[in-house]
């Protein structure tokens, strides 16, 4: 709560009506440069387990909420994110031109809430005269949130219908800033009401998407700067530990998400990744780091998937340079404390991008362009900053500010281009897919997902000879085995999917998935007893695993064991077996 002990900066002025208009200008030319995800289709890309392969959304009683609410959806935890589409579901059904309209409306309100909270920073700094004259804020919030809406790097989080959960997520954490902001720099009336808002506004934003749990450490980026109520706390502990305690509620969110998040992707079949050990994912995470930095100032060459390197050492160029780098600039950050907008800015970067960094290892990517979403916003602010601090320094020189006009100009026309370009990419899984093989032809994850892909469209022979390509390019990526040996099944081919099911075996990936699959081989060529050994292995391996006690069911059900049958059955439907 709000303490009489900590100091608050003046509150800026109220927005006025043409501050307002201004604002509304990204926006409209965020919407329009965006029309063309209204033609796109679904992609072959979690769109199915999200929507239109999900029965769950498509009512809206009691029973949805408390479904929403309490079950973990492809393996995620965004109760808000799920509700959101079974509202689209109930007013355009499986059109995905309704969900790509919310997705674009939400992008372009998050651009005019770069440009208020940009505006919103820049009073606060100004404060401590750093940022001298209105007009060089309001240019620098126009140049911030025209970044944000027209960078291509966005265009994953916007074009993707399954990313809605990145928009709404920032859409939310964006309010819920400037709630703690209007609660922490305001006056002490109402306090509590606004400290209401930010719980409200933040809890939204973390049901949202699990990203937005570093949202507590930002406020306290923020009472550092611009706010400057956290000035030395190793000299003043007393007014650190009651801004720590403040923020209590907040943390609290975030571990109650991180902990359904937890549980969520523990019922998740677990797949091959690179195995990584603790300091190769610390080189993977600085490297990230540089890299979004990277496609920031150059988006050429996006792809859906940028797929973990061999090799993860300190001694090569790729992970040693960013190393070096990430410390330079920490250390960077701590010596020049005269400029506390580089340090918050620096924080606010590594802090917000490190649940998806890649220190936690979640499936094979390094990197992916919708983790940019809201890391990016500093980034922005401070290229608008410079901006305006070049063309006054030409002006105090008298010299004319149209060649960096025309510069920003073009700049902004290039990026509005590039995102159209890259909007087209998502028009549908095969098209996506052949970008990823394009820019990754010696990467199986390019092969596997575009045979997924044929799968899905009915073009077997050719989803057949793309699983071929990515086991022939990386002999170790189990997924392709299993996948193929799961298509080898329903075209009728057992002998050829044993043999899959035998090399993942073999190769120690999913084995408790191989030895289920293999079982169902077994069982399709009447080969029983072994189809009942590999399904007890599969639940020896992995016991809360509801596939292999199904498939038990069945087995004994065709061998006429009711009672084993039923038994199974039932262990099946408590562990949430989906058919």
């Amino acid at each position: 709560m709000a303490n009489e002990h900590l100091k608050r900066r003046a509150a800026p002025k109220g927005v006025s009506r043409g501050v307002l208009l201004l604002a509304s200008v990204p926006a409209l030319v965020t919407f329009i440069a965006y029309l063309g995800a209204l033609g796109n289709g679904f992609v072959t890309w979690d769109d199915g387990p999200y929507v239109y392969e999900n029965p769950g959304i498509r009512t809206m009683d009691a029973a949805f909420f408390r479904w929403a609410f309490t079950s973990a959806v492809h393996s995620n935890w965004h109760p808000v994110t799920i509700i959101s589409y079974a509202v689209d579901y109930s007013l355009w059904g499986l059109d995905p031109r309704g969900y790509h309209l919310v997705n674009n409306v939400f992008h372009a309100l998050n651009a005019s809430l770069v440009f208020v909270l940009t505006l919103r920073v820049a009073g606060l700094a100004g404060a401590g005269k750093e940022w001298p004259g209105r007009d060089r804020a309001l240019g620098t919030a126009f140049v911030a949130s025209l970044l944000f809406g027209l960078h291509p790097l966005h265009v994953e989080s916007v074009a993707w219908i399954s990313e809605r959960k990145d928009v709404l997520s920032a859409f939310f954490s964006i309010l819920s800033v400037l709630a703690y902001l209007w609660y922490a720099a305001g006056k002490r009336d109402h306090g509590l009401v606004r400290y209401s808002l930010t719980f409200v506004l933040l809890a939204l934003a973390i049901m949202s998407k699990p990203m937005a749990v570093t949202m507590p450490v930002v406020f306290l980026i923020l009472d550092f700067y611009p706010l400057e109520r956290l000035r030395a706390p190793l000299k003043e502990p007393g007014r650190a530990i009651l801004l720590l305690l403040e923020k209590v509620p907040f943390f609290s969110l975030s571990l109650l998400s991180s902990v359904m998040t937890i549980l969520a992707q523990s019922k998740a079949m677990p797949i091959e990744g690179m195995g990584l050990v603790l300091h190769e994912r610390i080189l993977v995470a600085t490297r990230a780091v540089f890299f979004y930095l990277y496609k920031t100032v150059l988006p050429i060459n996006l792809s859906p998937l940028y797929p973990l390197t061999k090799g993860v050492t300190p001694f090569s160029f790729e992970y040693a340079v960013p190393a070096v780098a990430f410390i330079i600039s920490a250390v960077s950050a701590i010596a020049l404390r005269r400029h506390k907008w580089f340090a918050a800015s620096w924080l606010y970067y590594v802090v917000t991008l490190l649940p998806v960094s890649g220190v936690v290892q979640v499936g094979v990517q390094a990197a992916a362009d919708r983790y940019t979403y809201m890391p990016s916003i500093p980034v922005f602010m401070l290229a608008g900053a410079g901006l305006f601090a070049f063309i006054r320094k030409r002006r105090s020189h008298g010299r004319a500010i149209v060649l960096p006009v025309v510069l920003a100009a073009g700049v902004f026309i290039a990026l509005t281009g590039l995102t159209i370009k890259q909007t087209a990419v998502w028009k549908d899984g095969l098209t996506l897919w052949n970008r990823q093989v394009r820019n990754y032809p010696g990467h199986a994850v390019s092969y596997d997902n575009r045979a997924e892909t044929y799968e899905l469209l009915g073009r077997d022979e050719e989803a057949l000879a793309d699983y071929a390509r990515a086991i022939a390019v990386e002999p170790g990526f189990v997924d392709s085995y299993i996948y193929r040996g799961n298509l080898l099944n329903t075209l009728g081919r057992h002998r050829e999917a044993i043999k899959d099911f035998n090399e993942v075996i073999k190769r120690g990936g999913a084995v408790a998935g191989a030895y289920n699959y293999r079982g169902v081989a077994h069982f399709y060529l009447k080969e029983y007893e072994l189809a009942e050994e590999d399904f007890l292995a599969a639940i020896r391996l992995r016991p809360a695993y509801p596939d292999p006690y199904h498939n038990l069911s069945f087995l004994y059900s065709t061998l006429g064991d009711h009672a084993r049958a039923e038994e199974y059955r039932s262990r099946a439907q408590e562990l949430g077996y989906g058919g």
